[in-house]
């Protein structure tokens, strides 16, 4: 619940960019949370994974799946908020 809480403030901070007066605090805030979520994510993936003794392959391809999709949708939100790297020679 808290990734997908995350996620969702996320694409609200991407869609209304005229409604946040600090951005670049509010940019901060969100990358903080993003990172817990990925720790909540790999937590979920570290679980899936000792539960692969006893799940039957199905539902641990379906618990495979979901938490791939969420790293997914994780970085790509991660992605999203970081400001686009400027390009120089040296």
């Amino acid at each position: 619940r808290v990734i997908m809480e995350t996620l969702d403030l996320v694409e609200q901070f991407l869609d209304k960019p005229d409604e946040v007066e600090d951005r670049s605090e509010t940019r901060r805030a969100l990358m903080e949370r993003l990172k817990a979520a990925n720790d909540l994510a790999a937590g979920l993936q570290e679980k899936v994974a000792r539960a692969s003794l006893f799940l039957p392959s199905y539902d641990l391809r379906l618990g495979n799946e979901t938490v791939c999709r969420l790293h997914e949708r994780i970085t790509t939100s991660r992605h999203s908020l970081s400001p686009p790297a400027s390009f120089s020679f040296k």
